[in-house]
């Protein structure tokens, strides 16, 4: 039976509270298919379809949420209300009673998350001038989520390089603090003598190519830097540029 193929399609994140819906494809026909099982790796199956039963399904209870039985059937089960400890590795299996044989699918893993309550923050250690030469200490922290979201930090749109900050996430207070530590140079000012700093708070800290992230706010300030030694001013126009990505973006003005 090498010709059976078995998928499960699952989201990778879902929130809190929402629903979450399995769906395993198969290329068993109809009349030798006996019974399609949803599992969850180390806890056991949690639903089940057995062809020609009356009623047809079988279901068992899982940690972190209810079996929603309006949008379950042969092909799919939904939970609803999900939490955090539905989170885990899932599977579903294809079995035939001509011959009699199983096949599951690969594991696929689905993670509850929380998402932040609003955009990050950006801080300055002192509320003194920014000139080309000097060390610039900038705070942001994060709103609660969970996992604890990831900070990315950017000048003028590009990534600063890990050397330059510190990262602590607080797991249990479900937020994240990151300080950027980094000498100004020439490379940081642009040609209206303006720097914009941002960060960027995500859940998860990376996705591939084609992915989205579950969670994305970002926070912006520019402010003006000054190629020589001596005192800069704050701009008042309004920030732009990465902070008008994402979702529930911040903007700042640092004086």
């Amino acid at each position: 039976q090498s010709d059976v193929l078995v998928n499960l399609v699952v989201p990778r994140y879902v929130e809190r509270g929402s629903s979450a819906t399995f769906k395993c494809t198969h290329n068993v026909r109809p009349e030798i298919l006996f019974k399609v099982t949803w599992l969850k790796v180390d806890k056991g199956k949690f639903f089940e379809f057995i062809n020609g039963r009356n009623p047809p399904f079988r279901n068992s209870t899982i940690e972190g949420a209810e079996i929603d039985w309006d949008n379950s059937n042969e092909q799919q089960v939904t939970l609803k209300d999900v939490q955090f400890d539905l989170s885990g590795q899932f599977y579903c299996e294809v079995s035939t009673d001509t011959p009699i044989f199983t096949k599951a699918s690969a594991d696929e893993l689905m993670s509850v998350f929380l998402p932040q309550t609003g955009p990050p923050t950006i801080k300055f250690r002192k509320r003194t001038p920014f000139a080309v030469g000097e060390k610039l200490f900038a705070l942001c922290n994060t709103t609660r989520g969970r996992p604890a979201p990831h900070i990315t930090w950017l000048i003028n749109g590009k990534k600063v390089e890990d050397r330059y900050v510190r990262t602590h996430h607080q797991e249990k207070g479900m937020f994240s603090i990151s300080q950027l530590n980094i000498e100004l140079t020439e490379e940081h000012v642009g040609s209206n003598s303006r720097m914009e700093i941002t960060c960027l708070s995500t859940i998860p800290a990376t996705v591939g190519q084609g992915e989205q992230y579950a969670d994305y706010k970002t926070y912006s300030v520019k402010v003006e830097v000054e190629r020589q030694l001596a005192s800069s001013t704050s701009t008042a126009s309004p920030s732009i540029g990465m902070a008008a990505l994402g979702n529930g973006n911040g903007h700042g003005n640092e004086t």
